[in-house]
């Protein structure tokens, strides 16, 4: 296994080499009834338990100042180290839905309460609630300074407004009805390389992938989730879904199957990888870029000479 040293400057190498390390472009299934997030290969190999949250994991998320990997979940949110798969801390408290990290490096997440929460991410202190009102289980995405969120989510099974909001304040800029295309309970929010919106439905209507239509604001289904794992609508589909680094969708059904759909035309492709587990989302960690990796050479001298 190729090893990937922590880009935390001062900490260089992984303080514990039996520890796994998390490789990038290689993916990150969030599993609901285990806790467990696993380590997926590109080609579908399994590597292992990547971490366990304890959280019985919802959506999640992998970025911010440290590069690591947010949990929702019950019990507030977890952070988790990058390379080890160690949950760091835990903050805030109650169920979480969804969790990103905001342009100024703090943490937004979703609480059951129907708010979008603030934490700072240097002291894990709550700060505000940029967003109240929205349902127990709203979707969230923060793409510069907007962010999309679905505005009547109370459940698991509702949700059809997804709004465009500012970042900072939270002020809606417009709002879509998606019931009108058949979207009935958004359940991710998420973006393709070329900018393009999708949402991910179930439990009511058709399941599956839907992409907005910038220039006509309408939606049309992308990818259909019933496949192995999900269904043709109801219990199984997906909750979240991201696109990976070779351009192409991968979804975590709950019916415990990632698939894997073409990411220009949304045609299936088929089953990368199968587990015994309810999946709630699929995450992946990048390649850093060629200065990233510099820094991360020096980090790793540094602390080979310290060790002398």
């Amino acid at each position: 296994m190729k090893a990937f040293i922590s880009i935390l400057g001062v900490v260089g190498l992984a303080a514990s080499a039996s520890a796994q390390l998390g490789n990038p472009n290689d993916l990150y299934v969030y599993g609901d009834t285990s806790d467990n997030v696993y380590q997926i290969e590109p080609n579908g190999n399994y590597v292992g338990v990547f971490s366990n949250t304890g959280a019985f994991n919802t959506l999640g998320f992998f970025g911010g100042n440290n590069n690591t990997f947010l949990a929702g979940g019950t019990g507030g949110l977890r952070e988790i180290d990058g390379n080890t798969g160690a949950v760091i801390r835990t903050l805030g408290s109650g169920f979480t839905y969804d969790v990103q990290f905001a342009n100024n490096g703090n943490i937004y997440a979703t609480k059951s309460d129907g708010t979008i929460k603030e934490y700072d991410y240097a002291t894990g202190n709550f700060i505000r609630n940029v967003v109240t009102g929205i349902g127990g289980h709203a979707a969230l995405n923060i793409r510069g300074n907007v962010m999309y969120t679905t505005d009547n989510k109370s459940g698991w099974s509702n949700g059809t407004r997804l709004s465009q909001r500012d970042a900072n304040t939270g002020a809606i800029n417009w709002t879509l009805d998606t019931a009108a295309f058949g979207i009935f309970s958004i359940q991710s929010i998420r973006f393709d390389s070329f900018g393009n919106l999708y949402v991910a439905n179930m439990y009511s209507g058709q399941n599956g992938i839907y992409k907005l239509d910038w220039n006509t604001m309408t939606f049309s289904l992308f990818a259909d989730n019933n496949v192995p794992g999900g269904g043709p609508t109801g219990w199984p589909g997906c909750h979240g879904f991201n696109f990976g680094p070779d351009g192409h969708l991968y979804a975590a059904m709950a019916g415990g199957t990632v698939v894997k759909y073409n990411g220009q035309t949304g045609a299936f492709m088929g089953v990368l990888w199968s587990v015994n587990d309810k999946l709630s989302d699929v995450v992946f960690k990048p390649i850093p870029t060629p200065g990233a990796l510099a820094l991360l050479g020096m980090g790793g001298l540094l602390a080979a000479r310290r060790r002398r």
